[in-house]
């Protein structure tokens, strides 16, 4: 017979390396999945609440720039506050 060696002759061994690498396959599919959704939430657009200095400062720099006009302004500027 095989003298006690299963596993292709590897005895123990082989059962530890067949383990080993289903585990390197389950740590590799988790960091997968963690840098899928870390680039997701990158990706999303982040929204400032409605009346924030944050959009009422684009705002600003909008007009400044010549992007809009003095009524465009005005009425962005009803809306959020």
């Amino acid at each position: 017979m095989m003298g006690g060696f299963g596993m292709g002759g590897l005895g123990g061994f082989g059962m530890l390396l067949g383990g080993g690498f289903s585990l390197l396959l389950l740590v590799g599919l988790v960091f997968l999945v963690v840098w899928g959704i870390g680039q997701f939430t990158r990706s999303a657009p982040q929204v400032s609440p409605a009346g924030s200095s944050g959009a009422l400062e684009t705002l600003k720099t909008r007009y400044v720039r010549g992007e809009i006009t003095k009524a465009e302004y005005d009425q962005m500027k009803a809306d959020l506050t």
